[in-house]
């Protein structure tokens, strides 16, 4: 659907990967508080998204990505009815599947800083938890907020999570957009180990089907995979443990040896679709978070 920042004109347009610069003051530089508001903002917000919606839906959902830090004035603009649902993915998982968008012709030039071959997986990762400290600061103010791990929505399709139900009002919720994501994680970091590139539209060749279609991992030139290989297993062993292991263990993430897991017989590969997946396969780990607040917006306490 139609991402709502694009349909509209009542405050600033801002696109993460493309703005976020070197990542000086950047969270402040994309966010938007309640002091930003008014009743004219939010009239003719309304009007402009209206015409987007099912008018006859009980619920109208807009999910433009900046809304992640943006919450306190939406709900400012709309505080009768305002909820919010944040989803976390895996940081590792989320820094590779923004590839595609960082070096595509609009961005490339102004992604730099997020796209370094030796530290630009660190930066988005960085990026991902300032997004979230920043997010975790806002749920504490916001009336109506849930959280949600994305991986657990995936691997228990039929268990809402408590956070959820309780903003939803006894509705109906259904769990099937997040099918086959966990899996799809993994075949990110796969490729990423494999020394390749993660393409929706190069077709099928050895990763996973999700929701979302065939996505393929696409090997680059001989000498760069030689370069990309031992780089992407070095990175990949400086969050197993120490302060980075620490700080995702903050949001109930950890990065399991996943070259062990999925690297065999010369490749690496995501899990068959058939295969069970586990929390630890997929690096969640909810009991290691020791924030309340983060514990209260999951419905945990």
């Amino acid at each position: 659907g139609l991402e709502g920042k694009f349909a509209q004109n009542v405050y600033p347009y801002a696109y993460t990967l493309r703005d976020w610069g070197d990542a000086k003051n950047a969270v402040a530089r994309l966010s938007l508080d309640g002091s930003q508001a008014s009743p004219q903002k939010a009239g003719e917000l309304w009007r402009q998204w209206y015409p987007y919606w099912n008018r006859s839906s009980a619920v109208l959902v807009e999910k433009t990505p900046e809304n992640f830090v943006r919450g306190l004035f939406l709900e400012k603009l709309f505080p009768r009815n305002a909820r919010f649902v944040f989803v976390l993915r895996h940081p590792l998982a989320w820094a590779l599947t923004i590839d595609k968008w960082l070096d595509n012709r609009w961005n490339f030039k102004k992604t730099l800083y997020l796209r370094d071959p030796d530290h630009g997986v660190d930066r988005r990762v960085d990026m991902w938890t300032q997004l979230v400290d920043k997010m975790l600061a806002d749920v504490s103010k916001l009336e109506n907020a849930a959280i949600v791990h994305a991986e657990a929505c995936s691997l228990r399709p039929d268990v809402v999570p408590p956070s959820l139900a309780r903003i939803v009002d006894g509705r109906r919720v259904s769990l099937a957009p997040f099918k086959g994501l966990a899996r799809s994680n993994l075949a990110y970091i796969a490729c990423w180990l494999e020394g390749g590139r993660t393409d929706a539209k190069a077709g099928s060749s050895r990763q996973d089907t999700t929701s979302g279609g065939i996505h393929a991992c696409v090997p680059g030139a001989v000498a760069l995979r030689d370069i990309a290989r031992p780089r992407a297993r070095a990175q990949l062993k400086s969050y197993l443990w120490g302060a980075k292991a620490n700080r995702l263990r903050r949001y109930g993430y950890f990065v399991p040896d996943f070259e062990s897991a999925l690297c065999r017989d010369g490749g690496c590969k995501a899990p068959a679709e058939d295969e069970t997946l586990a929390d630890v396969d997929v690096g969640l780990d909810v009991a290691s978070i020791e924030d309340r607040g983060l514990l209260d917006a999951l419905g945990t306490n």
